[in-house]
């Protein structure tokens, strides 16, 4: 018995206690903070820093909520906007905001200059057999009405046109 002894002590001594753990990583990303357009003033194209800033880089902040949220943080005013259109015959799927009037726009391209457009996209398509009279009637200026329609809307994405100019 004392020739097994040696043995089982050696067995012992040469198991390694396993033990497992599952380590779960966890990426937390935090959204930053919103700046006021102020902030931006003086500095190059302060309006395009501004919406990349406050708007795209906190999108996070609006997916899945009414556009209404979005809108009471936006401190530019809408000069315009279009409706998006889709394969499929009478939906709408997005919405475009011009923060310029045309003229501006378009000597901002001439320049090689990121115009501002916003692009806002649906959770459900809109049917174009509302928003499209509404367009119409209004000749694609932001008011009272298209802010009660589409303020209660679900935001799926916001993108940024990009012009790639910058």
């Amino acid at each position: 018995m004392k020739k097994y002894i040696p043995i089982l002590l050696l067995l012992l001594l040469s198991c390694k206690s396993i033990t497992t753990t599952k380590s779960v990583s966890k990426e937390t990303t935090t959204v930053p903070k919103y700046q006021k357009l102020n902030t931006f003033k003086n500095t190059t194209n302060d309006t395009l820093a501004y919406v990349r800033t406050s708007i795209i880089n906190r999108k996070s902040e609006y997916i899945g909520k009414e556009l209404n949220v979005l809108l009471n943080d936006l401190e530019l005013p809408i000069k315009r906007y279009l409706i998006g259109s889709s394969h499929t015959r009478g939906i709408s799927p997005d919405i475009t905001f011009e923060f310029y009037p045309d003229n501006v726009i378009n000597l901002k391209e001439k320049n090689r200059i990121d115009p501002v457009i916003l692009n806002i996209v649906w959770k459900t398509p809109l049917p174009k057999d509302i928003v499209l009279p509404m367009k119409i009637k209004n000749k694609n200026l932001w008011t009272n009405e298209e802010q009660e329609y589409y303020g209660k809307q679900i935001i799926k994405d916001i993108v940024l046109t990009n012009y790639k100019f910058q």
